[in-house]
């Protein structure tokens, strides 16, 4: 009988990226294609009000097997499938940069990972009130998810949503408690905010931007000296 060879990277083990680090790249990026020439939001509304669509792809910037685009024999699996090896496209140029790796090197994808990155707490850091709108998350559980939820041994009545039913109205407690206590201003205070990106650039923002900032960044520092505010102006993010 015939012997059928196959090249060895057909055999390798892909580092794939797990669900939740999908969820992460995606969520970094603002749910936009970090090309700077697309932009395009790769999450929307179904027909089904129940359900979304997404036509994003996390992309590796370098390979997660031999013989792909890009690709670096001297990252480890882990850092292959980790999420700094990762960036969030439309499904379309996710397709294009592996179509032409001498213009979309390593370098050009993580010049671009950067810019998504600080552009998209940018744009929610900064933008008018009422303008934010909180966008539409496309979720997929993989192994690793389902096995950890299996682990907690919850009830089937405490499933995300239940949960979240419960902790909003106790976090919207919470605050009223907050603001009645005596040290609460008596009238509303107008700070003074700045948002400033990794490149050193500022920005003057809002304090709804602010609330926005925290439900996306991965890491905000607020500083000011003591007594500005500090604590006041983070609790708006926190229901």
């Amino acid at each position: 009988m015939a012997a059928i060879i196959f090249p060895e990277f057909l055999m390798t083990k892909r580092d794939d990226f797990p669900a939740a680090t999908i969820r992460t790249l995606a969520s970094r990026a603002g749910h936009h294609c970090s090309n700077p020439q697309c932009l395009r939001p790769t999450s929307g509304p179904a027909l089904q009000e129940n359900r979304s669509v997404n036509v994003g792809e996390a992309a590796h910037i370098t390979a997660a097997a031999p013989g792909g685009k890009r690709y670096d024999p001297s990252l480890t699996p882990e850092d292959r499938y980790a999420a700094s090896n990762g960036m969030w496209l439309c499904e379309l140029c996710a397709k294009l940069i592996d179509t032409d790796e001498a213009r979309f090197t390593v370098e050009v994808l993580r010049k671009w990972k950067k810019e998504a990155e600080d552009r998209a707490l940018r744009d929610i850091a900064t933008a008018a009130p009422g303008t934010y709108r909180r966008p539409v998350l496309f979720v997929a559980l993989d192994d690793a998810d389902r096995a950890f939820l299996q682990s907690l041994a919850l009830p089937p009545e405490d499933d995300a949503d239940a949960v979240l039913s419960r902790v909003c109205p106790a976090a919207e407690r919470d605050v009223a408690a907050f603001r009645n206590t005596k040290e609460w201003p008596a009238h509303t205070i107008a700070l003074s905010l700045t948002l400033r990106g990794r490149d050193d650039s500022r920005h003057a923002i809002t304090i709804e931007g602010l609330a926005n900032g925290l439900d996306a960044a991965e890491v905000l520092n607020v500083v000011s000296p003591p007594g500005t505010g500090k604590s006041t102006a983070v609790t708006p993010g926190l229901v």
